[in-house]
């Protein structure tokens, strides 16, 4: 059943209440539903429930029920009304959302798609399914991409601190080495000792550069694959306006700096700037280079920061895999940025 924090709005009448609101929902009234947390294991932001709905009309349905913050379903909804038409084919359906602002809480019911296959980080992709992803996330951009910089409703400060505390920095990158020794070695922690005034410099190259809708986490862990190989890419709560590199760096370290790399950082380059040009967008792609280098400097101090910081009390031997994979990342990337 529900977690307790959740089971309130997981009430067989409110569920009804929200779908039959929505004008989307062809299946019934709700008279019962059973509950279960999914997707913990992957990192979804948020709480994430398959509902299993009881229809008035005797038949059964199932929804995905993914609770977070307010602002993180604002930003959802916000997301699903700028483009969930363009991108109809890879996003879950809306079938309605609730959001107490004053409680700090919100709801939005999706599609449970199904049946699918769950993409996994951990064990990389296909090609072929790269290629799919980084066409999925280019379209996104190239619809909404913008050099007015006074349309993006979010600030600098949403997608990325520009200034690290050098304390910080520090206590992070010693805990990187004690974690993971194996993957940093004195070498790198010498090339990586006065990082942050580099990710500074790159926040500043981003702050003058395009804004866009961007998914800011389009990994493989994000990923379903419908039976016919379609890609639905999931997790839009931390969607917002901001410079597209952010996506293009996590293509990057998910995609191009793992041992078993589908594409070379290049060759990715050059799929994403294809797969603009396919929807009517000819960034030039020195430009595009220099944006995804500073985009992966920023994804470099944010992957040390988090694979050095205090280990969580109960934190799943997966997730401790990714630690340890974000921390194995830093190499190829630093290598790449270096040559």
């Amino acid at each position: 059943m529900s977690d307790p924090i959740d089971s309130d709005w997981l009430q067989p009448h409110r569920v009804d209440e929200l779908l039959m609101g929505t004008g989307r929902w062809e299946f019934g009234r709700v008279t019962a539903l059973d509950a279960h947390r999914v997707g913990s294991e992957f990192g979804f932001s948020g709480r994430v429930y398959r509902v299993r709905l009881g229809l008035e009309s005797g038949g059964g349905a199932s929804v995905i029920a993914k609770f977070e913050h307010a602002d993180a379903i604002q930003r959802a909804v916000a997301f699903r009304a700028a483009n969930e038409q363009l991108l109809a084919a890879h996003i879950p359906v809306s079938f309605g959302s609730r959001i107490d602002v004053a409680n700090d809480r919100g709801l939005i019911m999706l599609e449970d798609i199904s049946p699918a296959t769950q993409g996994d980080d951990l064990a990389g992709c296909s090609l072929v399914q790269a290629q799919a992803i980084i066409g999925v996330v280019a379209q996104l951009h190239a619809n909404s991409w913008s050099l007015d910089q006074g349309r993006p409703p979010d600030s600098t400060t949403d997608w990325s601190e520009r200034h690290w505390e050098h304390d910080r920095w520090s206590d992070r990158l010693r805990g990187v080495a004690e974690r993971f020794s194996e993957h940093l070695d004195r070498d790198l922690l010498a090339r990586l000792s006065e990082f942050p005034a580099e990710a500074a410099d790159a926040h500043d190259i981003l702050q003058l550069g395009p804004r866009a809708w961007v998914h800011r986490d389009p990994h493989p862990d994000n990923v379903l694959w419908r039976p016919d190989g379609r890609v639905v890419l999931l997790d839009w709560s931390n969607a917002m306006s901001a410079p597209p590199a952010i996506d293009v760096a996590v293509l990057l370290s998910s995609l191009s700096f793992t041992a078993s790399a589908p594409l070379t950082a290049d060759e990715l380059l050059v799929e994403y700037s294809g797969a603009l040009a396919r929807h009517g967008l000819y960034p030039d792609p020195d430009a595009i280079r220099r944006s995804a280098a500073a985009g992966v400097r920023l994804l470099v101090r944010g992957s040390i920061g988090w694979a050095g910081s205090p280990a969580v009390p109960g934190a799943s031997l997966r997730m401790l895999r990714l630690q340890a994979q974000a921390a194995a990342r830093v190499r190829p990337a630093l290598a790449w940025l270096d040559r």
